[in-house]
């Protein structure tokens, strides 16, 4: 069988569960079997690897730029991944090309100590955990440098918004990093590193599979005497599985009492059904579209970027089919803009420099983001939300020594917020302001029996107010085997008070095969104002026994709660890294967390029984609910061969722990047990990566009859990409591809987050294939 008959075999097969493995391995054999004929194979025989001890000293640089690349996003400065005074991930513009990596979420499924409840929430979609400390807000994520996460650090989805088809690598830091990074960086720190400049290749990527699913990228480079231009843009859209083919047990309400007679449930604490008459033909619908662009210009010591992404995505992905209409009118979309300028001074003899960014960040609600579900009254509840801010850091740093380094800073920030608004009977507009919009609280929109207009208009919050930060680390080489890092950073928040956050970590390297790290580190996490001022809920009438309307009740409301304090965050951490052989690095680490002053957001309010005066049967809001404790280990193998006949090896497997309690009871979102392993065979002319992890029992928010959290069921998926080179010119290089994510078609389910409307279990995606292609130019 020639390539193209192999690929086309694939192609055609694909839909088939049951062949996927059958056809990956038969993939792997028979390709190589074809290009080995077409290639010269004396080209290849040099093993690269096959280093002594004195070798490893002497090509340092080659062994370090596979198994130990170079970060700058640790301590705000270049060194090597082991050197550096934290836990460090690094994934490389290879092996995003050879795993088939689109966005960052595909990035972070493979990295270890990184936990994804996929579609559990309603707001954000995907909810993660690094190292046992969860959600989407308690880390940041920079690009070049800078934020490009929400502002106000308001939780946002990741997804396909955050593509890495432009990266050069992408730097992943577990753990606390407030003392660089500021009160938000809580559980860790993501850099995007964006590819520029010289020797890399203009591409256009397309690729289309199941369901409607499509991805599509484009790079684009220019070069001058003084400047360098990069543009980056991709887009995504999937129409989503029909998930009542997949999980009809799950949607056994949506076949049998929606679809045929718009039933629904009155409301999780009031369980009555009700007949909802909308105007639609209740298809099941879900969408996912999501798109990213960036523009990058430098001229000389200046940098000019322009950076936008935004995510759209079903508010019912993860609700129970009695609760939510799924409609493409129930949708959350938003997007996140970045402008930023850099100018970096550097001194004659490179001894020290000064950089200075000024940054412009928003983020915004799209006007049509609306919940239809319990919450609602099934109405389309619209939704607005924003923040904003303006930045100014500067960065000095000075080499003292050839040992000593010194790194200082300082920022001042303004932000403007609208927190998430309640419900909104119609769309936000702009040009009016929000107060005189007549936004009344859904259901409220009724004449009492006397003719009285009952309607209540919608509170709407807005802060101002400002940060102010300064920082500084000191690096020194105590001896040539010991490396001290020693930082603190002290801010003024006007909104929460002052936060003062210490690092310090010490790098022995008492072998040239061996290195340990003991590093301690706090980090503060300001309550956002989506937790401290977001409010929702809906009304309905009360009425006599004659049916007349006397009044108004309400079945549930979330209420804003402004006096949340801070979660402040202490870590300790030790960790063994050993080059066992020429090959292969074995990585230890442990770690021990206490988080203190935890923000539930969904605790039951038993101070209130009321709101506008109206009786609610049910009230929750945010509250700072004691302490949680958290500990763990994990061990990973790297390894890199050359085989014979151009061939190349590159091999992962980690098994992480993590446990803990928080106020003493389980530990949610948090599994105990995770695996994650994976390989990229590559060859000049193909390249095949599998990639499994398991995953033990994760609990949720949700509580059975007797007051435990509920958890899934562990649960194992495969993922799949292979590339066949078609076209190696120098100019033109042309490849096809395909990519499988969960190809063994398991069905499993993550942990929901949010209130009794969700599923306990949360049904994930079937199989989804794509095939495409790639040039590059």
């Amino acid at each position: 069988m020639g390539n193209g008959q192999a690929l086309f075999f694939i192609f055609i097969e694909i839909s088939k569960p049951m062949k996927y493995l059958y056809l990956y391995f038969s993939f792997l054999c028979s390709v190589p079997v074809q290009v080995f004929s077409q290639t010269d194979s004396t080209r290849f025989n040099k093993d690269l690897f096959a280093l002594t001890a004195d070798d490893i000293d002497r090509n340092r640089s080659l062994v370090e730029s596979i198994l130990n690349r170079k970060t700058t996003t640790a301590a705000q400065t270049e060194q090597f991944a082991s050197e550096a005074p934290a836990t460090v991930y690094v994934v490389t513009k290879e092996q995003i090309y050879n795993r088939g990596y689109e966005s960052l979420l595909d990035v972070l499924d493979d990295i270890p100590e990184v936990e994804i409840q996929r579609y559990g929430s309603p707001e954000f979609n995907q909810h993660i955990t690094l190292r046992g400390v969860a959600g989407n807000e308690k880390f940041i994520v920079l690009q070049d440098g800078v934020r490009v996460t929400a502002p106000t650090d308001d939780t946002h989805s990741i997804g396909y918004n955050f593509s890495v088809e432009q990266a050069e690598q992408v730097e992943v830091i577990i753990g606390p990093a407030s003392a660089l990074y500021g009160a938000d960086a809580f559980s860790g720190i993501i850099q995007i590193v964006t590819r520029k400049g010289e020797g890399n290749a203009n591409t256009l990527k397309t690729s289309y599979g199941r369901f409607n699913t499509t991805h599509n990228a484009l790079s684009y480079f220019k070069n001058g005497n003084d400047f360098k231009l990069a543009v980056h843009a991709s887009f995504y859209h999937s129409d989503e599985p029909d998930m009542p083919t997949f999980y009809p047990t799950e949607y056994a309400w949506y076949t049998q009492r929606y679809q045929p007679n718009g039933e629904l449930l009155i409301s999780p604490f009031f369980q009555q059904p009700t007949v909802v008459n909308l105007d639609r033909d209740r298809k099941f619908e879900i969408p996912t579209t999501a798109y990213y662009a960036s523009l990058n210009l430098q001229f000389k010591d200046f940098e000019i970027s322009y950076n936008r992404h935004g995510d759209s995505y079903s508010t019912c992905g993860s609700t129970r089919p009695e609760f939510c209409v799924n409609s493409t009118d129930a949708k959350f979309a938003y997007f996140i803009e970045t402008i930023f300028g850099r100018h970096i001074f550097r001194s004659r003899n490179l001894k020290w420099s000064v950089e200075s960014i000024f940054s412009l960040h928003t983020y915004q609600l799209d006007r049509e983001t609306a919940f239809i579900n319990t919450y609602t009254g099934y109405e389309p509840g619209y939704k607005m939300e924003f923040g904003k801010s303006k930045k100014w850091q500067e960065r000095f740093r000075f080499d003292i020594s050839r040992t000593t380094k010194l790194l200082a800073g300082v920022s001042y920030e303004i932000l403007d917020d609208l927190p998430l608004t309640g419900d909104l009977p119609k769309q936000f507009s702009f040009d009016t302001p929000a107060d005189v919009q007549e936004q009344h609280y859904l259901g409220s929109n009724v004449t009492d029996k006397d003719g009285n207009d009952l309607r209540i208009f919608q509170d709407f919050f807005y802060l101002h107010y400002a940060n102010y930060g300064g920082y500084a680390q000191l690096q020194k080489v105590l001896s040539p085997a010991l490396n001290l890092t020693a930082g603190v950073r002290y801010d003024i928040n006007t909104r929460y008070g002052e936060s003062f956050n210490p690092r310090l970590g010490l790098v022995w390297q008492p072998t040239r095969k061996a290195t340990v790290k003991m590093l301690y580190g706090e980090s503060l996490l300001s309550p956002s104002p989506r937790k401290s001022d977001q409010h929702f809920g809906s009304f309905f009438p009360v009425t006599n026994p004659d049916g007349e309307i006397t009044g108004l009740a309400s079945n549930f409301f979330h209420l804003s709660n402004p006096d949340l304090k801070p979660e402040k965050l202490r870590s300790l951490e030790g960790s063994v890294r050993y080059l066992l052989s020429n090959n292969l690095v074995l990585t230890l680490n442990g770690y021990y967390t206490r988080v203190n002053d935890l923000i539930n957001k969904f605790a039951e309010d038993t101070e209130r029984s009321s709101f506008k005066g109206v009786d609610v049967a049910f009230i929750e809001t945010g509250k700072n609910e004691g302490n949680a404790t958290i500990y763990g280990t994990t061990a990973r193998l790297d390894a890199v061969y050359n085989l014979s006949n151009g061939l190349g090896l590159n091999f992962y497997a980690a098994y992480s722990y993590s446990d803990g309690e928080s106020n003493g009871e389980q530990l949610q979102f948090n599994a105990k047990n995770n695996f994650k392993t994976g390989l990229e065979l590559t060859h000049p002319r193909f390249s095949i990566s599998p990639r499994l992890y398991f995953r033990s029992t994760s609990f949720g928010s949700l509580r059975d009859a007797d007051g435990r959290f509920i958890g899934n069921d562990a649960f194992a998926v495969l993922n799949l990409f292979a590339r066949l080179h078609l076209v190696q010119k120098e100019s033109f290089q042309f490849s096809i591809f395909t990519k499988i994510n969960n190809a063994l078609d398991a069905r499993y389910y993550n942990v929901f987050i949010g209130g009794a409307e969700g599923f306990a279990n949360v049904p994930q995606r079937p199989l989804v294939w794509t095939v495409g292609g790639r040039l590059a130019l």
